[in-house]
Parts: C-alpha cells; structure tokens; sequence
C-alpha cells in the first residue's frame, strides 16, 4: 500500500500500525476491509428515518472503527455526531454534522482505493 496516499487522506498509519502490533500484513488487511464496514450507511438510513437511536449505535461503532484503524479525520468528523445523538430523542441536530462526515468518508474510501 502507498502510506502516503493513506496520510494524506487522514490517516494515521503509524498509530494504526501500532494498535496492529506493528504487524503491517495485519493492518493493511484490516484497513482494506473498512469500505465492506457498513456503519456509515447504517448513520445515513437511520438519518434518513429519523431514527436517532439506530442512528447513535451506528455513529458509535463506525466512531470507534475509525479509531481503531487511525482514520482521524474521519475520527474527529464523526465524533461530534456521536455526541449529538447519544442522548437525542430526534436527529434534526445531525443534518448539520453529516457533511463533514460524509467528505471524509468519502476520503478515506478513494485513499483506500488509490493506495494498492
């Protein structure tokens, strides 16, 4: 993989390496996973139903594969939403946090794709 193409999409390599055990064959592997990850479409169809319960559980977990894996703008993007939702009993507060979200999503998905 072309780390370069992986850093300039957000993505903290070295720490992602280093939570892998510094394995690269292993993180690499992992990495190349995430686009089957389903949690960012689960965010937008709970949005999209207004379902702020489906749709904190699905902010939650792609938050925390994010940071598993070094994904740190998407990281810092989906946290905000995570917290916006965890106590919300509608999603009219995440219409706003979803662009940004969306673009590094987005991001990282062409850096995935571009790096092998």
């Amino acid at each position: 993989m072309d780390k370069m193409v992986l850093v300039d999409a957000g993505i903290d390599y070295d720490g992602g390496l280093k939570r892998c055990l510094n394995d690269t064959s292993l993180y690499e592997r992992v990495l190349c996973k995430f686009p089957g990850d389903k949690s960012y479409s689960k965010i937008v169809e709970a949005l999209e139903s207004a379902d702020a319960k489906a749709a904190f559980e699905a902010a939650h977990t792609l938050k925390g594969v994010s940071a598993n894996l070094g994904l740190t703008d998407l990281y810092d993007s989906v946290f905000p939403l995570v917290e916006e939702l965890r106590n919300a009993s509608d999603t009219g507060g995440a219409a706003p946090l979803m662009p940004s979200v969306t673009s590094n999503y987005e991001r990282v998905i062409k850096a995935l794709e571009a790096a092998q």
